[in-house]
């Protein structure tokens, strides 16, 4: 299994840390060439309005900082005016009206803009989180076409690294690519920020480890500090942070030859499906997932501050009474113009569950810097939108391909400044580079089952609000736990068609 693991762990790394050099040596070899004419004509030359949902690479109204609208943002405009000068019929717009925190909010927001005729044709939802509903388009046979905006390209799929399309944000149940990966965090979407002040003060470590986080919040309490505030954005409960980053990694690794049906590295959708079918992950009858649910409840009631779900976590962060922060990775920027903030603080890697913690799992090897295969940010085109519509798919599938050229994914990437760019040759914000130089663990891909279905989901985060906030027992707890997963995996079968022979 190990061994396994070592064999994928150089493959973002390498992509990643070799970014700035390729770059540098193919010169313009990224950019577009120049002139219309050198590309195929879109919906037979006639106007077209291309809608498009770039979330946080999207163009800020203001292009220059104001005390009420600080942030500014010009690089994606400057990417459409280029595009729409090859392409003279093609009108890009932005979505600005998109609302919502949480993946029930959005697919409230999703619906209501498809129902209505006025869905994005490009657009992110929460990395494919709604492929039951039938929103995607098949984006196989256009990975398997060249880039045109990239000279000397001979298949669009071959800019990314492989272990991409192994993601099941990427590659749907049934096996087509579903989405393009745009960028990722610089490993897990979760970083660990603490106070160097307090921690010097306290002499303490930052935790590396679940069992130092343990020590460290107790030291902490024990001297009047508070411990650990978690993301203002975070959703409240089940597939939050802690469940995707800190603890069920460990335990599935030390199962991992188990569930890696296929042996190539990697827990896919349809091998969570099989191993919640073969009851791997039923904590009734599983004392390993029982143990995890138990340190999933001891996040919430004993690292986590009193009252986190609706305190004030920035004013609480900025008042240097708390010792640590569970945050995206992509604030490094923004913490370092912090000016509310009068300490000075650090970043490490999410911490893991180890064999100090748990009988159940088993060390974790480390990289020797940077992240090992950091999940991506996807982008979709949306079917219903695209669907009968020529033209509108073949202007979608252009502005994808056209932004995946290095160099202009580059300019996304280094305005933003808190992520990696997902092709070969994009460079890499400044403000990351420390960050990236720590070790980071190498964990599988592929993150613990959830409800596979947008129902059972909400059903199994509603069970574990009851049961962390003493309204239903453990017992209760844990078959209705596997009773609404097993229920959604029943679903989920059932509406992608998958073959289960030999399961």
């Amino acid at each position: 299994m190990e061994d396994c693991m070592k064999r994928f762990s150089g493959l973002l790394i390498l992509a990643v840390l070799l970014a700035s050099v390729a770059f540098a040596a193919g010169g313009q070899q990224g950019a577009a060439v120049s002139g219309g004419s050198a590309y195929p004509e879109i919906n037979g030359g006639r106007p077209i309005t291309l809608l498009v949902d770039l979330e946080g690479f999207a163009p800020t109204l203001n292009t220059v900082p104001t005390v009420e609208n600080p942030v500014v943002r010009v690089a994606g405009q400057r990417l459409a005016d280029k595009f729409m000068s090859y392409h003279p019929n093609v009108k890009i717009e932005w979505v600005r009206n998109k609302v919502g925190n949480t993946v029930d909010q959005f697919a409230e927001w999703w619906t209501t803009q498809i129902a209505g005729g006025t869905a994005p044709a490009i657009g992110r939802t929460q990395n494919s989180a709604y492929q039951e509903r039938d929103w995607y388009w098949n984006l196989t046979p256009a990975l398997d076409t060249p880039n045109q905006y990239l000279p000397g390209n001979t298949r669009w799929k071959d800019q990314f690294p492989d272990y991409l399309w192994e993601r099941a944000s990427n590659t749907s149940m049934a096996g087509w690519i579903q989405a393009i990966p745009l960028r990722t965090p610089p490993g897990p979407a979760t970083a660990y920020f603490y106070n160097k002040d307090l921690f010097d003060k306290l002499n303490l470590k930052p935790p590396t480890s679940f069992e130092d986080l343990r020590i460290v919040s107790k030291a902490l309490k024990n001297a009047g500090y508070l411990s650990l505030v978690p993301w203002t954005n975070e959703t409240p409960y089940s597939f939050n942070w802690p469940y995707q980053f800190v603890v069920p990694p460990s335990y599935i690794y030390a199962i991992f030859d188990k569930i890696d049906y296929n042996g190539n590295g990697t827990f896919e959708t349809t091998e969570q499906l099989r191993a919640v079918k073969a009851g791997l992950f039923n904590p009734v009858e599983q004392e390993s997932m029982r143990e995890m649910m138990y340190l999933m409840k001891e996040v919430y009631l004993d690292l986590y501050i009193p009252g986190w779900e609706t305190a004030d976590q920035d004013r609480i962060w900025n008042s240097g009474n708390v010792g640590m922060k569970a945050w995206f990775v992509g604030s490094i920027p923004d913490e370092r113009s912090n000016t509310n903030r009068n300490f000075e603080f650090g970043v490490v890697p999410a911490p893991t569950v180890t064999s100090a913690t748990s009988k159940f799992v088993k060390d974790i090897p480390f990289t020797q810097s940077g992240p090992y295969q950091p999940s991506p940010d996807s982008w979709n085109i949306i079917k219903p939108v695209v669907e009968n519509n020529r033209g509108m798919e073949e202007a979608a599938i252009a502005f994808m391909k056209f932004i995946t050229v290095p160099e202009n994914l580059s300019e996304l990437i280094l305005e933003n400044g808190f992520a990696l760019g997902t092709v070969r040759g994009v460079l890499i914000p400044p403000a990351l580079e420390s960050f990236m130089a720590q070790p980071f663990p190498i964990l599988p891909n592929g993150a613990a089952p959830r409800g596979f279905t947008t129902e059972m989901n909400q059903a199994m985060s509603r069970e574990l609000e009851m049961w962390v906030k003493g309204q239903t027992n453990d017992a209760t707890f844990f078959a209705n736990w596997n009773r609404y997963q097993q229920q959604g995996a029943d679903d989920s079968i059932r509406i992608n068609r998958i073959d289960t022979t030999g399961w």
